[in-house]
């Protein structure tokens, strides 16, 4: 795999930014100290526990407190943190900026504030919950909406120096030793990231539903409240707050941070950012233990490499930390149905358009596919591998998965307006939603944050100025085509001043093109797509068409 012009930049500032890292890290343990309340406990040891069952009916605030610092999945941090709101209601702000110093007491990036404002981001990913933790600290109302209730893979991703810098300031290393040391090493575990993200989040005031996935946009005069949400409520559903009110939430922005599941994408043009590779496919990633650490000198360790394989274009990424490795391959898909991993298969162009039938339970062996990987690992490291254990995941699988990977696209335009009667609706893409690199590098990350950070300072200017709609959307479009061009000579090195401010960030200062080419990206008058579906709820249901997957596998 060839390296990107992304990888590339001063080495004078990255030693610097590395010994920068080191210093927050070192100082992290003594920074964010854990409430007293906690210390005080004859049971707590300063460590967070491997697993804990959080008893959600407590209503004493150590107790509750405690459930929320241990807490190791997504859903037992949004009840444990119910509980305290249960508990303290109206002062729960005041006792939290008591308990976690660290979190509250940073100085303000600006003074101004947006209380009277609404925010709904859809997907509670790292993208979508560091964006959310920035509107939080603009007092801006967020509520952030997300249909799974936890995360079972164990998967690792590559951060850039800056990303590291920024959430190891943020404060994500509160609530993980696991994190601190991962963060040392710029490989971090995604979900053990998104569980502390999450827990920011909470503390900084954001409202959280787990377990509701996003339907559609009600907009007036349909919604006499301005422009509301339609949503599926599963049954393992629960959130943040105290009441569920997410039906009579009214906002004025909308971001889409659930990757290319967003609903309203469609108001959106995909273009291929990658010339060079046009078509999907198919990646399997696998998690090990390593039980004899005597062979630890078998594997490049703590080092990210590709290896190419010696069949096709199949590459395979490694990263290992401790005693665990993680491996990320690309893979053709006829040579997997060669190897009998899939029954049937399509061409390279066709994957997408039949990704649930590919991928459906009856056209994939399970096991042939763990002797493909250790297969293409011991031939990608030239040694045997049998003294590496696959990991299980929380519902006891083997930690091996496989899913269509879409090639390098991105959004043709980053915001979009909506304007109705009075009402009016920014939308706007961050993440996998705007730009879906090759993520295992960390490209993804490192342009996801900075997208994160542009579509912050859009949304702070819209709400600071009386700029009319075009202004803004020129802004926004602005930001954007800088950061698909972005490398990292064009970042200034990370410091306390990083925030959504691009002049904190990017070295150059960003040109705003012509207004009035934007206009387009209003709508009106014109009925929106968001209007197509008038049973959302029956039509959201993923279910797999029985006639459709016989007739694949009848080819």
């Amino acid at each position: 795999m060839q390296n990107n012009k992304y990888d590339q930049g001063d080495s004078q500032s990255t030693k610097a930014l590395q010994k920068r890292i080191e210093e927050l890290l070192l100082s992290l343990p003594s920074l964010l100290e854990f409430p007293k309340s906690l210390k005080s406990s004859n049971n707590y040891d300063g460590k967070a526990a491997d697993v804990q069952t959080p008893k959600y009916s407590v209503k004493n605030h150590n107790e509750a407190l405690k459930n929320f610092v241990d807490c190791s999945t997504i859903v037992d941090a949004v009840q444990s943190y119910r509980s305290l709101v249960s508990i303290h209601k109206d002062s729960l702000t005041v006792v939290l900026r008591k308990e976690f110093p660290y979190i509250y007491n940073k100085p303000s990036q600006t003074n101004v504030k947006f209380p009277e404002k609404a925010i709904f981001i859809v997907g509670a990913g790292p993208c979508g919950l560091r964006a959310a933790i920035e509107c939080a600290k603009l007092k801006i109302k967020t509520v952030v909406i997300e249909k799974r209730t936890e995360l079972t893979r164990t998967n690792v991703v590559y951060l850039k120096d800056f990303v590291i810098g920024d959430i190891t300031t943020l404060g994500a290393g509160l609530f993980s030793s696991d994190l601190r040391e991962q963060c040392k090493n710029n490989v971090v575990q995604i979900s053990l990231l998104q569980l502390n993200l999450t827990k920011i989040a909470l503390l900084h005031g954001v409202d959280i539903y787990l377990g509701y996935e996003f339907c559609d946009v009600l907009y007036p005069p349909a919604s006499a409240q301005g422009f509301t949400c339609q949503y599926l409520k599963h049954d393992n559903a629960t959130c943040s707050c105290k009441k569920d009110n997410l039906r009579n939430f009214a906002f004025d922005v909308i971001i889409g941070a659930s990757g290319g599941n967003f609903i309203l994408n469609d108001m959106f043009k995909r273009i291929s950012i990658n010339r060079s590779n046009k078509n999907p496919s198919i990646s399997i990633t696998a998690n090990f233990s390593r039980s004899d650490l005597t062979h630890e000198d078998k594997i490049d360790y703590n080092f990210r490499k590709t290896h190419q394989l010696g069949f096709n274009d199949e590459c395979l990424l490694h990263y290992s930390h401790f005693n665990k490795d993680y491996f990320i391959m690309t893979a053709n898909s006829h040579v997997l149905k060669e190897f009998g991993v899939l029954r049937k298969t399509v061409s390279a162009k066709d994957l997408m358009k039949h990704k649930d039938l590919i991928l459906h339970p009856s056209n994939v062996n399970k096991e042939k596919l763990k002797k493909y990987i250790y297969l293409a690992i011991s031939h990608a490291i030239r040694n045997d591998i049998n003294y590496l254990t696959l990991l299980k995941t929380r519902t006891g699988d083997d930690d091996v998965s496989i899913f269509i990977c879409s090639p390098q696209v991105a959004a043709n335009h980053a915001i979009r307006f909506v304007v109705r009667q009075n009402w009016k609706l920014m939308i706007l893409l961050v993440g996998d939603s705007l730009i879906h690199p090759h993520w295992p590098t960390g490209f993804g990350l490192a342009k996801g944050l900075m997208g994160v950070f542009d579509s912050v300072y859009t949304i702070y200017q819209y709400f600071n100025s009386e700029q009319n709609l075009t202004k803004i959307c020129a802004l926004r479009e602005s930001l954007y085509k800088h950061l698909l061009q972005l490398t990292s000579s064009a970042v200034k090195s990370y410091d306390v001043d990083f925030c959504f401010d691009p002049s904190t960030r990017y070295k150059s200062k960003i040109a705003v093109g012509d207004v009035k080419m934007y206009n387009k990206l209003i709508d009106v008058e014109t009925i929106l797509p968001m209007v197509r579906i008038k049973k959302p709820l029956s039509n959201f249901k993923r279910r797999h068409n029985t006639k459709k997957m016989q007739k694949l596998l009848a080819r």
